[in-house]
């Protein structure tokens, strides 16, 4: 896995972690079909964050936090940078996303990320659960 490869990996479980209810079932199965052959297709999760609205806040923050580093994030969360039409929007599904600002995202990203890197030695066992936002949590919460 290359180094970027690895950065999304991070981002996406990130992303995973963030979440406060379960995936919708078409993402999970395509978190499952991408994990089949992860090793050659981790830039997919990049897509899949990107597509899916949960996610795509909490990614897009921690890629750019760990490709640029704080600093990078930090400007842009200070320019304006979160997109607002996002905030307290209303998902076609009903439920309310209620988006977080880059501060939020900047505040905790350095102390998450370290709790589930583990979780990089062996990223299908949580790409590939029933619920992935469960198994992002597991062992990860102290």
């Amino acid at each position: 896995m290359t180094d970027n490869e690895t950065q999304i990996l991070r981002a996406f479980f990130y992303a995973l972690f963030q979440q406060q209810t379960a995936l919708p079932s078409a993402v999970t199965a395509k978190m499952a079909e991408i994990a089949q052959t992860l090793n050659t297709r981790v830039a997919e999760l990049d897509t899949l964050a990107m597509a899916t609205p949960s996610l795509e806040g909490p990614y897009e923050y921690a890629f750019d936090w760990l490709v640029n580093g704080p600093g990078g994030a930090a400007e842009r969360s200070m320019s304006g940078w979160a997109r607002p039409g996002e905030i307290d929007k209303v998902e076609p599904s009903g439920r309310q996303n209620v988006a977080r600002d880059a501060s939020d995202y900047l505040q905790e990203i350095d102390q998450v990320l370290p709790m589930i890197s583990k979780k990089l030695d062996y990223p299908a066992q949580v790409l590939t659960a029933s619920d992935p936002v469960e198994a992002i949590h597991q062992d990860t919460e102290g």
